[in-house]
């Protein structure tokens, strides 16, 4: 029982991630008041992703598919906050060739997460 009950939980744990990379981004819109930024940078968008998992796996069209999304959002800035890749370097090339599609008035800027290193 406790074996069929650990099985059916890893089931719906993989289904339940391969739905949500399958069905592509989503933009969340969160205002974040900071009560001494100067008036001149009200309305100031940054678009914070993460996660994206670049790779041989999900291939080009999943880069493509969250550059255009952040790029509908019009942003001021782009953040990626770690883990972009997944896999060696020199499988990287074609699937992370859209990244130099991504638009914002001030640039994009990356941090590295654990799946840079591993």
């Amino acid at each position: 029982v406790v074996g069929g009950a650990a099985a059916a939980a890893g089931l719906a744990t993989v289904g339940y991630g391969t739905h949500n990379v399958l069905s592509g981004p989503s933009v969340k819109r969160v205002t974040v008041p900071l009560a001494k930024l100067p008036r001149a940078a009200h309305g100031f968008r940054i678009a914070v992703v993460s996660d994206i998992h670049i790779g041989p796996i999900l291939g080009r069209a999943h880069t493509r598919r969250i550059v255009d999304t952040i790029n509908s959002t019009s942003p001021d800035l782009v953040a990626v906050v770690g883990d972009l890749v997944d896999g060696s370097v020199a499988d990287l090339g074609s699937a992370a060739e859209p990244l130099a599609g991504l638009r914002s008035r001030h640039g994009s800027f990356f941090v590295t997460g654990n799946h840079e290193y591993f």
